[in-house]
């Protein structure tokens, strides 16, 4: 909720002078920490918890949301069996993905639809060219096609925005951006995780494709 909705929650109860003081002065006195942590590649799927504690005046604190403190190390394993695609999940926690089939160009969503592999279960799909499965908040991509080939995909960690000829690509600090036009432009809307890299450069260029690749504003994700 934004902060004048909330607000108005308070104001609106019999309570509401008393109500908000508590909160606004739980508020000046909270502190928020933030942390990242790099994970170990081999990291084991699962659910870690995350314990925070501080002191003050010699006593010990626990954070106030240590219920909500934690994260999960995603895992899906692919294989393939006939005409099937078959997805596991390594975790004995659920995970979420994103189903999502293009159509014939690869342009443009269909059908997507969020789905749920419960812990150590598996979901069969049609082996499928122009479709694939995302999870892990969309940061890993599966295409639900066999493929020894590299398939170039979009680099997740830039922003960009789209335009009707071309597509402006921001880098980290946002001050700065390319603008992709022309072949440059094409490899980009190519490079959608369904296309082999010989198809985005038969569409483009080779010129285009490989100073975008050393750029890092796509990447190459090899998939068998």
């Amino acid at each position: 909720y934004s902060p004048l909705v909330v607000l108005g929650r308070y104001f609106s109860s019999d309570d509401a002078v008393e109500d908000l003081t508590k909160v606004l002065n739980s508020i000046a006195s909270g502190k928020h920490f933030y942390h990242t942590y790099r994970l170990p590649e081999n990291s084991l799927p699962g659910k870690y918890l995350v314990e925070t504690i501080h002191y003050l005046n010699g006593e010990k604190y626990y954070s106030q949301n240590k219920e909500e403190d934690f994260f999960y190390v995603e895992k899906l394993e692919i294989s393939y069996g006939g005409e099937k695609v078959i997805i596991r999940n390594l975790s004995a926690e659920d995970c979420p993905i994103r189903y999502m089939q293009y159509n014939s160009t690869g342009n443009t969503v269909v059908n997507s639809t969020l789905k749920l592999i419960k812990g150590y279960d598996s979901k069969e799909y049609t082996l499928l060219h122009s479709a694939l499965i995302q999870y892990n908040e969309d940061r890993i991509t599966i295409p639900l096609f066999h493929t020894t080939t590299l398939i170039p995909i979009q680099n997740p960690k830039l922003a960009f925005t789209e335009k009707p000829h071309s597509v402006l690509i921001f880098l980290g600090n946002k001050s700065e951006a390319y603008e992709l036009e022309k072949d440059y432009f094409i490899a980009w809307n190519s490079c959608n995780g369904l296309r082999s890299k010989e198809e985005v450069i038969a569409l483009s260029s080779i010129e285009a494709y490989q100073k975008m690749l050393d750029e890092k504003l796509i990447l190459e994700n090899p998939y068998s």
